[in-house]
């Protein structure tokens, strides 16, 4: 896809990783049909295979690795499957010896009559007695039980600490590997995120928190003031809040983080059908196509990429249909509250020029990558293109709606803007013909002085 026309894909694709796309070829594939993030999810395997699948995202591309940690999360635990049917029983434990568990013990905090709902909401169980740390529970459905359901209680807060030692573990992973962003799921409110960015310390890591329960809902201003993004995890969301509420609630959520010039990532069985089948059906196609209208910086596939037979597919088919779409998007204010007035003014000059002047492309000369971040969130229909020093930083832009991170050593102040221009002429980011504007810091003497200035690539690499 060329990156000097008018086609490069704006909404990012973050890909959850899993045995049909943990091998070199596939993940190449992938990344050249429009995968921009790969998600591990800590829900399965070890600390092996995380340390594994990060090294082979970093051997194969640039982009960012999102872990996702489970946080005060509830699943289901069994060495194999288990067939259930209509008004069957069967006994939950808190430990494996049980052979059918829950990894985190809930038998003194739920009560008879109560519904249990598994697997998103699919499998629909009843408290029946409670025995110690066992509680029965009956089917009210057909149904297989499988290891990693996640489980629901809804009506009933579950007290529960924020990270497990498994979750500390995989920090410390994330930490040594350098991973980029840190998942939590089942954020409840900001004191969830403070902890979790107390144990990642003075890392780089960024906190993507996921919205999944009423709580995390009830308090998600907060939220999306304390992480630098949130993910709209509609599966176990579905479960707690009826479902004919997600829509609206989505397109909420969305316009909150795009305010404030947060991440926004929405998340489960975008093409469900894919993992299964080489196309998507008409309704997912209308999903995807309704998130990248909503503003998402990122959707995101699941199953699709981590154990479907199509996961190639799947990326392209979710390229093609965000590519048609994000043309048609109107720009959109920020909450001018919370930002950086300096880096505002610049956001809001650079969006203001656009609307008037036929600009082809947006070069941001960047480190910690703020004001591309906000640029973005303007959704100006241009391609952005950041130029950082950081590596840490050319990596996380890659879950920055239209932004194209590239990495290079900060340029001289005197012909900065020339330097710039001649920099992505030579590498293709920019062609000849292109209007480009071109915003950076210039630092003088005595302070740093803004710019933001307009030119023809030709014109200026002549100069």
């Amino acid at each position: 896809m060329s990156h000097t026309g008018n086609t490069m894909k704006k909404t990012k694709i973050l890909c959850t990783l899993g045995p049909a796309s943990n091998d070199e070829g596939t993940l190449s594939r992938m990344v050249g049909k429009g995968m921009n993030a790969a998600r591990i999810n800590t829900a399965y395997g070890d600390r092996s295979d995380y340390a594994r699948l990060i090294r082979l995202v970093r051997r194969v591309s640039d982009i960012p690795v999102v872990l996702d940690i489970k946080g005060p999360e509830i699943r289901v635990r069994c060495d194999e499957d288990v067939e259930m049917g209509r008004g069957q029983v069967i006994t939950v434990g808190s430990a494996r010896k049980e052979g059918i568990w829950f990894n985190r013990g809930i038998h003194d905090q739920v009560r008879l009559g109560d519904r249990v709902l598994l697997g998103d909401g699919r499998v629909e169980t009843v408290v029946e007695g409670i025995t110690g740390s066992r509680i029965d529970l009956r089917s009210e459905c057909e149904c297989t039980l499988t290891d990693g359901m996640g489980v629901n209680v809804p009506g009933r807060k579950l007290e529960m600490p924020t990270l497990s030692e498994r979750d500390l573990e995989a920090v410390n992973l994330a930490k040594k590997e350098g991973v980029e962003y840190i998942a939590l799921s089942f954020t409840r409110d900001k004191e969830d995120v403070r902890r979790l960015k107390k144990r990642i310390g003075k890392s780089d890591i960024s906190v993507i928190a996921k919205i999944e329960n009423r709580d995390g809902v009830d308090n998600v201003d907060s939220i999306i003031r304390e992480c630098e993004g949130v993910m709209i995890a509609r599966g176990d969301l579905g479960v707690e809040i009826p479902s004919e509420e997600i829509p609206l609630l989505q397109k909420e959520l969305i316009t909150k983080c795009n305010r404030q010039g947060k991440i926004s990532i929405v998340a489960t069985e975008m093409l469900q059908s894919m993992v299964k089948n080489p196309k998507p059906t008409r309704a997912e196609t209308s999903d995807v196509a309704n998130a990248v209208i909503d503003g998402a910086d990122a959707l995101m596939l699941s199953a699709e990429s981590a154990v479907g037979g199509y996961p190639v597919e799947s990326v392209d088919a979710m390229s093609k249909i965000a590519l048609n779409v994000e043309s048609h998007l109107p720009i959109k204010p920020l909450d001018e509250e919370v930002h950086d007035p300096i880096s505002l003014a610049i956001s809001k000059a650079v969006t203001t020029i656009i609307e008037t002047v036929d600009v082809d492309k947006i070069v941001v000369a960047t480190h910690s990558g703020y004001t591309a971040m906000l640029i973005s969130n303007f959704r100006a229909c241009k391609d952005i293109i950041a130029i950082t020093d950081s590596p840490m930083t050319m990596k996380k832009l890659h879950l920055v709606y239209a932004v194209r991170p590239v990495q290079h050593t900060l340029f001289k102040e005197k012909n900065k803007v020339q330097e710039m221009g001649k920099f992505c002429l030579e590498n293709g980011l920019v062609a000849k013909a292109d209007m480009v504007l071109f915003t950076a810091g210039v630092y003088t003497r005595k302070q740093m002085t803004n710019l933001v200035e307009i030119h023809k690539v030709k014109e200026l690499v002549e100069y």
